[in-house]
């Protein structure tokens, strides 16, 4: 039962970090755009697909069989 919440708590924490990391992402767009100097967006979709694989990873051990 502990760890059934302690992996929902995971998964919220996650869930309210996404938007973050997706907003940052577009503001550094917006700030490149408007300065004409290039971005590098490949922290900003690891560490979103890094957050998912774990999303996915704590759900399997939650409900997996």
């Amino acid at each position: 039962m502990a760890a059934t919440i302690g992996l929902l708590l995971v998964n919220i924490a996650i869930e309210m970090t996404q938007p973050q990391i997706i907003g940052s992402a577009m503001t550094q767009l917006r700030l490149s755009a408007e300065q004409n100097i290039p971005t590098e967006l490949r922290a900003y979709v690891l560490l979103f697909i890094v957050l998912v694989t774990i999303t996915t990873a704590t759900v399997h051990l939650k409900f997996g069989r």
